[in-house]
């Protein structure tokens, strides 16, 4: 007695996984990108807790987000354009950064080191264009 395989439902198995990457690749794609970044005090150790904002100018969206244990902070899906990044914790004196490009499926870094300081005090970094 002889068997043969059908190769049908192979085919059929094999349309359906190609379906679905191509599903799975168009959701993956993004109109966002992000700012990412770790807040160090000036030895470089790791501030966590501090609250970061990114501001767009332009249309004044905000996106907010606190650094992890490590310091370590994602402001992600963001609308492209030029962002306002700002961090605070207590203790520390607040940073200012401008003109922070964000592109379409990129990820902008910006490493901040906050001085010790009253909570009043603002330092501004313009960013180069």
């Amino acid at each position: 007695m002889t068997h043969t395989l059908s190769t049908r439902p192979f085919f059929r198995l094999g349309t359906i996984l190609s379906a679905l990457s191509l599903v799975t690749a168009l959701m993956a794609q993004s109109d966002r990108g992000s700012i990412v970044g770790t807040v160090t005090d000036p030895s470089g150790a790791a501030i966590p807790g501090a609250a970061v904002q990114a501001r767009q100018g332009a249309t004044n969206f905000l996106r907010e987000a606190s650094s992890t244990e490590t310091g370590r902070f994602v402001i992600a899906e963001l609308p492209p354009g030029l962002y306002d990044l700002t961090v605070t914790k207590e203790g520390f004196t607040t940073y200012a950064q401008t003109g922070i490009t964000v592109a379409v499926g990129q990820a902008s870094t910006v490493d901040v080191t906050l001085k010790i300081g009253q909570l009043a005090q603002r330092i501004e970094v313009q960013a180069d264009a």
